[in-house]
């Protein structure tokens, strides 16, 4: 079967615990790529750097989803 390719961001609403996402929770049969938006570069390191400290802990999260999807390819949007 054809696959869509479908670019999605995942938000993180701390203070809003019934509205919260996480990684894990999306259903992404079907789906080829998925994107995490935003990172950036950090200045003095020059390494990918998550955007706030609460996208922070969702980054590994996110990318560990093409273990349970078969050909998922995660990306990282880097800016904003």
């Amino acid at each position: 079967p054809e696959r869509e390719s479908i670019q999605t961001g995942v938000v993180n609403y701390p203070l809003m615990d019934s509205m919260q996402v996480l990684p894990e929770d999306l259903n992404l049969a079907g789906f080829t790529h998925v994107n995490f938006a935003f990172a950036f570069f950090d200045p003095d390191s020059f390494q990918i750097t998550p955007m706030d400290s609460n996208s922070g802990g969702l980054l590994h999260r996110f990318t560990a989803l093409k273990d349970k999807y078969n050909g998922l390819q995660t990306w990282i949007s880097v800016g904003g």
